[in-house]
């Protein structure tokens, strides 16, 4: 929380930090991304699997 404060009397380092926020939130919502599609991706790959090992 202190820290916080501090950057908001900084100008600069808010805009720096603000910057990094934005970019590390990008990362997570890519990480979220790809680990809710993992488990899709694996049920079509096991389907696939699946009618090759049938026919």
């Amino acid at each position: 929380m202190q820290k916080g404060k501090s950057i908001e009397t900084n100008g600069r380092a808010l805009s720096s930090d603000e910057i990094l926020v934005e970019e590390i939130s990008l990362l997570n919502v890519r990480f979220l991304l790809s680990l809710s599609l993992l488990p899709l991706t694996l049920k079509c790959y096991v389907l696939v699997l699946g009618f090759c090992y049938a026919s």
